[in-house]
């Protein structure tokens, strides 16, 4: 058990802080109640009613100014008595002016203002779609306190994106892993998907992944969201757990919009590799109800689905010997054929219930449920090259080595639901309080999974052709190719049988309290609050291991599937049969526990399991101080984690039988002391330049922190877990230049700095000494420091200057550079696990007379998958480029036309090992 107690010292410390503070700001308060007043109000579109959110509110002359919230309110307060020229400024808009009074007979001074869209740029365009989606993303950024990236509602509905991953590909910094096809985790400025959290309306979701600590970003789909946030630099006020970044979805809610709408989105399509049709669906419905619509009511759906087939190589290369004992240093040992097909189902529906009384209170409650169903089945066909002997020093021919065909059929069904209920309120003295309770579920099952594996029923002479390392040939010398594709020759050998389900449940709550007060005449803001996290995750998987014991020999012959591939990966192997998995399942039920006996898998069953129980206890005080051109927002953030995890020593006899297992428990408390700090300088109303300096952390992954234990002493391998890990901590240093454009654009570049220390892999090294000497050694461990470096710069620019057609282009561009120095602690450097040394995007749009198109390009330089024994063994995933189209065209109101082509070019996913022709 470990225990850091040092976080109690601090926390005294920080309560009697902030109760000498609010004593200060409360005498204040009552002391100049007789010489200020607010001024407040709503800023809107002037033609369509909608709020206009990140709009800039400013007392000319003055430090006094607010941004509008997500509803298009504002609230500048502790203005002192006198006349004012209010000045509001918005992306897009033309500026408005107006005098504004505040006097002791007029405290409360409500000012709403109606913006027009700019005449000069914009009079000849219709805002709307993905223009509109743009002013309001690039609104929100020019206002904001953090260095931030925003998607809005509008860019994320024209753009080819089913789920969140996808939506995120278009921002800076931003390099998506895929599965299958489609995006599933980010990597956010060269750094792997564990040192980045994601959030709904601000609440970490659990992850629904089986190890990992990250969550999937593929289970909800764009269509429940308002707008994603990409937060690079922290403030206080938000969880420290984001060295990368802090994706924030945040749900649609009624009061987003002044009317009444109901919008239904039908759409359909057809994958050419898997020769399936595609379908999705959205729906939302939108209203306010009562005499000053104080209550609104937003329910949003969706429904697609994805048909996924891909055709698959995986090489596995190293050191053997030729029989005459010459090494061979880089062998082909494996060569693996998979042709996996997915259909994906996504349902997503959510519900947000708000009341809004006055001006000054509002509650809500919101619901949101989220299932994903992927049904996948694979032939995998493999040439075991080394079960053989390797006749010269080249590696090129063979001798008895074997043919192997394996079949995977499974479920895996998602869920991720959300319940949470929370308030806002004004009260005295110009204090806000706010406050949320969430509750949160995940489940991730795979029920069942039915895994049959085959032998081809003689050995094989092999010649291989090895000139393509992408796609190597075999040719087979002791008898005829044609028979490795007769059905006859391959005997089934055994079915493993698994139930893999996983569950995890998250109940949080947070508090803040934010209180304007005098700096020295500056006005400023002191806001502080706390956060409770309390999760528990369970595995418990359940896993059989058949064989035939019957008389007489199966073969493929009796459960054929007739499916045969002449062209496979582009024409370079011929793929098929294999046999038919309905086929294989009626097999498997019939005969097991008969002729088909089965053997517990005791490592997959109890091994694995664990159950993690992860308290968070965190507390922050920060301040925004206003001095005219220049804001400064600083503080720190508490986090103290306490952990239960309860694993497994598993062991076994030389043979690899079980022998026995012992429940094992380890508990830690952790504290860690964050301070942040940020500066944004307002160079002119459309120029910033921010500085930010702040600490962070990323911590372990809930597997690794088990404490397993798992001894095979027939292969001489050890396997456990590291209860001890500690998370990875980063000092952060980031220095950004914003130019925006009136007229819908923005030209931005920043450096970053990151100083990480306390690396997270899995280190395989080997035992000297005691009863293991000589054993194989897996554990994660923290491995060393590294420092991270980049530079990123984009471009969004509407062309909506010029005359004409040509108003209608646009272009959106960002480029990021990383490079690292890292030290892994065992005379390991280089690249950081998940850095891309080089991530880009490019998009041409156009918008006009009804008609929106989009070609994007994006591509992603290579980058380090994970870290091998040496430097040779490390696993890189290779560069990738991808095109992407989308176009729509109006054909009345209310009905358009719409194509969507992903990935134009069939850009392969390739990965190598230690070097690129080693794939």
């Amino acid at each position: 058990m470990e225990k850091d107690l040092g976080f109690r010292a601090r926390g005294i410390c920080f309560v009697l802080v902030v109760l000498v503070a609010f004593s200060m700001i409360s005498m204040t308060g009552i002391l100049n109640a007789q010489t200020w007043g607010d001024i407040v109000g709503k800023v809107t579109d002037a033609h369509t009613g909608k709020n206009l959110m990140g709009a800039n509110v400013m007392l000319k002359g003055t430090s006094y100014g607010a941004a509008t919230d997500r509803w298009g309110n504002y609230r500048i307060s502790h203005v002192p008595f006198g006349t004012y020229t209010l000045v509001v400024t918005y992306i897009g808009y033309q500026e408005h002016t107006a005098d504004v009074t505040v006097s002791i007979k007029n405290r409360l001074v409500k000012h709403n203002v109606a913006m027009e869209v700019s005449a000069v740029e914009l009079q000849t365009v219709v805002v709307e779609g993905l223009r509109e989606g743009q002013m309001k993303a690039l609104s929100q950024q020019r206002t904001s306190p953090a260095i931030e990236n925003v998607v809005a509602q509008e860019q994320m509905e024209r753009f080819p994106d089913y789920n969140v991953a996808d939506v995120l590909q278009r921002v800076p910094g931003i390099y998506i892993e895929k599965s299958g096809g489609e995006g599933r985790y980010a990597l956010v400025r060269g750094t792997e998907p564990r040192l980045s959290t994601l959030k709904v309306n601000g609440i970490t979701m659990p992850s629904t992944r089986h190890e990992e600590r990250y969550s999937s970003l593929d289970m909800i789909g764009s269509a429940q969201l308002a707008s994603v946030r990409v937060v690079k630099a922290l403030t206080p006020d938000m969880d420290g757990d984001a060295i990368g970044g802090s994706i924030n979805l945040v749900l649609r809610s009624a009061f987003d919009y002044p009317t009444r709408r109901v919008k239904l989105s039908l759409g359909s399509g057809y994958s050419r590799l898997g020769e399936k049709a595609l379908g999705s669906g959205k729906f939302m419905y939108s209203n306010l109800f009562g005499a000053n619509k104080s209550i609104g009511l937003m329910i949003s759906a969706n429904w697609d689905r994805l048909s996924k087939h891909s055709h698959e190589i995986e090489l596995e290369w190293g050191k053997e010997e030729d029989i005459t004992g010459s090494v061979i240093p880089w062998a082909l040992q494996d060569i693996k054929i998979a042709k996996p097909m997915r259909v994906r189902d996504r349902y997503g529906f959510s519900v947000n219930l708000g009341y809004r009384p006055n001006e000054n209170n509002r509650w809500f409650i919101r619901g949101m449920w989220n299932r994903y169903r992927d049904d996948e089945q694979r032939w995998r066909y493999r040439v075991r090259v080394s079960k053989g002997d390797y006749l010269n020093p080249e590696g090129t021919l063979t001798q008895k080595s074997r043919f192997v065909m394996d079949t995977k059929d499974r479920v895996e069904k998602d869920k991720e639901d959300q319940y949470s209920f929370g308030g806002f309120h004004h009260l005295g003295h110009s204090i806000d309080l706010d406050y949320v309770v969430s509750y949160s579920s995940v489940y991730e099952k795979r029920t069942p999974e039915i895994d049959s594996d085959w032998e081809f029923s003689e050995k094989a002479n092999l010649a291989l052709d090895l000139s393509n390392p992408n796609a190597p040939k075999w040719n087979i010398t002791n008898m005829e190719n044609d028979l490795l594709y007769d059905p006859t020759m391959w005997e089934f050998d055994g079915i493993d049988y698994r139930n893999i389900p996983i569950t995890s449940h998250a109940t949080v709550g947070a508090l803040n309290l934010k209180i304007p007060y005098m700096l020295g005449g500056l006005p400023s803001e002191l806001k502080f609050g706390g956060k409770v996290s309390f999760e528990k995750k369970e595995r418990d998987t359940d896993s059989w291991k058949y064989k035939w014991k019957g008389d007489e020999d199966v073969m493929m012959d009796q459960m054929p599937s007739n499916d045969i591939d002449y062209h496979f990966l582009n024409d370079e192997y011929r793929f098929g049969p294999g046999p038919d998995f309905g086929k294989i399942k009626d097999f498997f039920y019939k005969n097991r526990d008969n002729d088909l006996r089965g053997e517990y898998d005791w490592w997959d069953s109890i091994g694995e399991d664990y159950v993690a129980r992860e308290n968070i206890y965190a507390y922050y005080a920060m301040t925004t101080i206003h001095m005219g051109d220049l804001m400064f927002v600083g503080g720190f953030r508490e986090e103290i984690t306490r952990n239960k995890y309860d694993g497994t020593k598993l062991f076994c006899d030389e043979e690899g039988d079980y022998q026995s297992s012992e429940k094992v428990s380890y508990d830690s408390t952790r504290s860690h002391f964050l301070p942040m700090m940020q500066l944004r300088y307002r160079v002119t109303p459309m120029t910033n330049l921010r500085l930010a300096l702040t600490r962070t952390l990323a911590r372990p992954n809930y597997w690794d922190l088990a404490p397993y234990f798992f001894v095979q002493p027939g292969s001489e391998r050890i396997r456990t877990g590291n209860p001890g890990l500690k998370p990875t901590i980063a000092w952060n240093l980031d220095l950004m230049f914003e130019q925006y454009f009136r007229g819908i654009g923005i030209v931005s570049g920043g450096f970053f700095y990151k100083d990480l220390d306390g690396i997270i892999f899995t280190r395989t090294s080997y035992v000297t000494g005691g009863i293991y000497d000589g054993y194989r050694h897996e554990r994660p461990i923290n491995g060393g420091k590294a420092k991270l470096y980049g530079y990123e710069v984009a471009m969004n620019r509407q062309f909506t200057f010029l005359p004409g057609f040509l108003s209608g282009f646009g272009i959106y561009a960002n480029y990021t550079h990383t490079w690292a120095d890292a030290d892994l602690g065992f005379n390991r450097a280089g690249f950081l696990p998940g850095q891309a040394g080089d991530v880009g995007n490019v998009a041409f749009t156009y918008e006009k007379y009804g008609f929106q198109g989009r070609l994007s390009i994006m591509y992603q330089a290579k980058f380090l998958q994970e870290v091998g024994e040496t430097e040779e063994f490390d696993l890189y995933q290779d560069d990738h480029l991808q095109i992407d189209f989308s176009a729509s065209q109006k054909i009345v109101d209310g009905l358009q036309a719409f194509v969507q082509c992903i990935n134009l070019t069939n850009e392969p996913k390739r990965t190598y090992m230690g070097t690129s022709s080693r794939p």
